[in-house]
């Protein structure tokens, strides 16, 4: 899975650079067609050839080659310009710089942020297996559920950047507010429907009487504030267009591991018991939701005066 590590990091480089040309489409038909490989490579190494979890890791790291591959094939054919030629690469101490300077406190947040998630799994382990279980499946609808606010939010920071580079600043902040009305929007009408029928999301990943009660509790608590964590995916996308990188990282760590894991320990010691540690994950929400529209609302003002 490690060796895998170099060729998603490639295809995540060059699915960006199309992006940023505009041409969203090929890189998510790439990513569709390396998946169903997976899967069919998945039943060959692990059914066919027995190799049992290393083919399922084997299967993983070829779909992720292969999707590199294509995807600099179709580079070298329809943007030859920007074709990536290894051999003749240079180092361009000036590019690399920016890069870092946008990069690095993207990569430090991801670490706080698995930081923070090690430590409220921690927190639900304690409760026992049941609880665990039911955190599992109600995460896997949670996954499901929040794509689009961060799909929405990772569109923003192409667009942002698009529109600053052809000078159309007006374009920006009209585009901020049409994808916050429909992120808020999808991510309402989702919340209403995982509310209503919390059980049904929960039975396709596990029907034990006791991992539905709480699985329940979960998905009756955070679904119904997707609301906040797509308001901030979409304006965390504003900012890293705008290349501000750095206080969306602050955000983050202070909304994750400040606040939600804190209030979690707090409130999971009380008689709310998990439901705590629940309800702990929209006030962080909340929270870095509060941060970034503040630094919105600066970083706006400074850019259209």
């Amino acid at each position: 899975m490690f060796i895998g590590v170099i060729p998603t990091f490639a295809y995540n480089a060059l699915t960006n650079i199309l992006r940023g040309m505009g041409d969203s489409k090929t890189p998510a038909y790439i990513l569709i067609v390396a998946a169903l490989l997976n899967i069919v490579l998945d039943i060959l190494f692990i059914k066919a050839f027995k190799m049992g979890v290393a083919g399922a890791a084997f299967a993983t790291v070829l779909s992720q080659l292969l999707s590199f591959i294509v995807c600099m094939v179709y580079m070298k054919i329809h943007y030859s310009s920007l074709f990536i030629h290894i051999l003749h690469l240079q180092l361009d101490k000036a590019e690399l710089k920016k890069s870092l300077k946008i990069g690095t406190p993207a990569m430090i947040q991801q670490v706080f942020v698995s930081v923070g998630f090690m430590s409220l799994q921690f927190l639900i382990n304690g409760f026992g297996t049941d609880c665990m279980a039911a955190y599992t499946a109600a995460s896997k609808v949670d996954a499901f559920a929040e794509m689009p606010a961060l799909n929405l939010g990772q569109a923003m920071t192409n667009f942002t950047a698009q529109n600053l580079g052809a000078k159309r600043k007006d374009r920006v902040l009209r585009g901020g507010k049409y994808a916050l009305v429909m992120g808020i929007a999808v991510s309402a009408c989702i919340s209403a429907v995982i509310v209503m029928f919390p059980s049904v999301f929960i039975s396709i990943f596990n029907r034990d009487t006791s991992v539905l009660d709480i699985g329940n509790s979960y998905l009756k608590i955070v679904p119904a504030f997707y609301i906040f964590f797509a308001a901030m995916q979409v304006l965390n996308g504003l900012l890293l267009g705008y290349g501000k990188s750095f206080v969306p990282m602050i955000a983050s760590v202070c909304s994750l591991c400040c606040l939600q894991v804190p209030v979690a320990v707090i409130l999971s010691g009380t008689k709310l018991g998990y439901n705590g540690i629940w309800i702990a994950a929209p006030i962080g929400w909340f929270g870095g939701l509060l941060i970034r529209a503040v630094y919105f609302y600066h970083v706006s003002r400074k850019e259209n005066q």
